[in-house]
């Protein structure tokens, strides 16, 4: 070889030349090891390749002629180590105003001497030529700090070819400053929220009460920011509400308390409380709605439909009592309490009448005025109900309308029936209620 054997090779490059000197005649073989590569063989001259960092190589030559011992030459290659950021991270956080310190250490082998550093800060801004950079800035030049910083070993191994380390990314952090806390006045049950006025960007907020935090840390963008506190983490009264203002790097900083209030909801009863109010007859009736609440109360009153809505006496109004001409034979009444904040509680009962039809056995369809139609009292009741009438045959000589709008008055189709007896069926289409059938005496 050209290079002495006693004398490692050091080289920057992944790639080394070598040649052997004096050139030899006969068969040439190269071996390397440790994952390079040979570019040629039988050849006095080579090229070594895709030697790693920091590693040693040896590298071997063998010459065979003829019938002749073949010979071998052995020599070493160093290919210089890397530098590295003495850093826990590739991202170093810390907060404004602290003074921070990045220090280059060398590793690997074949790196030599270290004779000088460069420090930059990307792309290429030159800030130091030692071993470490520090600095301090005031919240106001914080920005100017953050960035991304590599540095270059100049080594004895390498004289003219710095080596480069991998690039350390610095964040520094804004330090959370007091803020204004603003609470909530809400009704039970309802979520709350808490107002952080002027909030820092970069900076996530966490809503405590005690020990326990709140929900999801919120993230600040420099706006006022609005925390949601959920309801089931609420107490009836006064609750207590610490902001904790988190930023990397930074210590913590607790806001507050913020006092959040939290309304009672009133609780609503019709009655005794039982789920049904039953009527043995239609007439008027009076129901009473009574409620509590820590604040007070206003009471409204409605059913379930707008047909049933035309009974209540009272409905919408703040009476605790609603009277009631029933007109339906079941319907569902309800009370609503509402105090400040709009905290709402509902009663509810389902008024069933226990209604009795009056069905007479004649009727004389000859207009006098009395007893011209086929009256059903109480049918009014049973808003689908439907009548037949049929004659003595089986034959069908009248059906209604659903409700039973118009009577019968002893016609079909327009022509009056002879006198006779009718047979007549009364459907309620009414769960709970029987349907009626029986005699019926024309008489004119």
């Amino acid at each position: 070889f050209s290079t002495p054997l006693t004398s490692p090779l050091a080289t920057c490059s992944p790639v080394q030349d070598l040649l052997i000197n004096p050139v030899p005649t006969g068969v040439i073989s190269w071996e390397v090891d440790n994952g390079a590569s040979i570019a040629n063989n039988n050849s006095t001259s080579n090229q070594i390749t895709n030697m790693s960092p920091g590693k040693r190589y040896t590298v071997k030559v063998l010459v065979s002629s003829g019938n002749c011992a073949p010979k071998s030459a052995t020599t070493l290659i160093d290919r210089a180590g890397e530098i590295t950021l003495a850093l826990p991270t590739s991202t170093l956080n810390t907060c404004e105003g602290n003074t921070l310190t990045l220090t280059a250490t060398a590793s690997g082998a074949g790196i030599g001497t270290i004779t000088g550093y460069n420090w930059y800060k990307v792309p290429a801004v030159l800030l130091s030529t030692t071993n470490s950079i520090t600095y301090s800035k005031p919240a106001a030049d914080a920005s100017s700090d953050q960035g991304q910083y590599y540095v270059e070993a100049i080594s004895s191994s390498c004289p003219t070819s710095p080596i480069p380390s991998n690039i350390s990314t610095v964040k520094i952090s804004a330090k959370p400053s007091v803020q204004v806390l603003t609470g909530d006045l809400v009704c039970e049950g309802n979520a709350a929220k808490v107002m952080v006025s002027a909030s820092e960007p970069n900076v996530t907020y966490q809503a405590i009460i005690g020990n326990t935090p709140l929900g999801t840390p919120t993230f600040g963008n420099g706006q006022d920011l609005t925390i949601g506190i959920g309801a089931n983490r609420l107490s009836v009264g006064l609750n207590n509400i610490t902001v904790k203002a988190l930023s990397e790097g930074c210590p913590a900083l607790d806001l507050g308390p913020a006092e959040v209030q939290v309304v009672g909801k009133p609780v609503a009863l019709i009655g005794n409380g039982e789920p049904t109010f039953e009527l043995v007859e239609p007439k008027p009736f009076t129901l009473d709605g009574t409620g509590s609440s820590p604040s007070s109360i206003s009471f409204a009153w409605f059913s379930d439909d707008d047909f049933a809505n035309k009974s209540i006496t009272d409905a919408f109004s703040s009476s605790t009592q609603a009277m009631v001409q029933a007109i339906k034979t079941k319907f569902r009444l309800f009370v609503t309490l509402t105090s400040p904040l709009a905290c709402r509680d509902t009663a509810e009962v389902e008024v069933i009448q226990n209604i009795r039809l009056i069905v007479p056995n004649t009727f004389t369809p000859n207009g006098d005025g009395n007893h011209d139609i086929f009256e059903i009292f109480n049918l009014q009741y049973f808003k689908n109900a439907t009548v037949e009438i049929f004659n003595q045959w089986g034959e069908r000589v009248f059906k209604s309308e659903p409700g039973y709008p118009t009577p019968w008055d002893g016609k079909r189709g327009g022509q009056d029936l002879a006198e006779s007896t009718y047979y007549y069926m009364i459907d309620l289409k009414e769960k709970g209620f029987n349907n009626q059938s029986g005699y019926l005496t024309l008489v004119r």
